[in-house]
């Protein structure tokens, strides 16, 4: 299983960015990156589309949550011109939660993407069931991560959970604007 940081200290494409991260609630802490220098920007091809979409270059800014009580962790990213692009959801086993920025959590592979038209996409199962066939995770956490992404992909189909998510992100991002 990956452990993934809040400051993305693992993520070697990214070689310069400023940090900022702040308590949104008792249940929730959020970080800020504004990316500076990538080493190249990062591009996904969009399901059943021919649509190339970039989701990190120079100027981007992401904005991660971690749930103290939710096995998902979220990642809006935005472009250059403040537009949200996407909301990135890792499934995840376990979200540790602390202060100064130096939260991470346990990821599951399996992910579900939001983007702003209403699309909704799950990703990398291949990499899930390769998990547990190597024995990396567990059943229960294999059986897990789909009950998390189901749930989730099923608030998200309603057309008001998903205005309630871009103006969370929203309202989120131009409170690190502030800072």
């Amino acid at each position: 299983m990956k452990l993934k940081t809040m400051k993305r200290k693992e993520w070697t494409r990214l070689k310069e960015c400023q940090f900022a991260f702040k308590t949104i609630d008792e249940n929730t802490e959020a970080g800020y990156i504004k990316m500076i220098n990538l080493t190249a920007p990062l591009t996904v091809n969009i399901a059943n589309t021919n649509q190339v979409k970039c989701i990190a270059d120079n100027g981007y800014t992401w904005i991660q949550f971690g749930f103290r009580h939710h096995n998902l962790w979220l990642t809006a990213m935005y472009d250059t011109n403040d537009k949200l692009v996407e909301c990135y959801f890792d499934i995840t086993e376990k979200n540790v939660i602390k202060p100064n920025g130096d939260s991470y959590f346990y990821d599951l592979y399996l992910d579900v993407v939001f983007f702003t038209n209403g699309n909704i996409e799950l990703l990398d199962e291949n990499e899930l069931h390769d998990a547990l066939n190597n024995q990396e995770i567990s059943q229960n956490q294999y059986s897990n991560a789909y009950k998390t992404s189901k749930t989730l992909i099923t608030w998200l189909e309603n057309e008001e959970h998903q205005q309630q998510l871009i103006d969370y992100c929203y309202y989120n991002y131009f409170q690190f604007l502030t800072i």
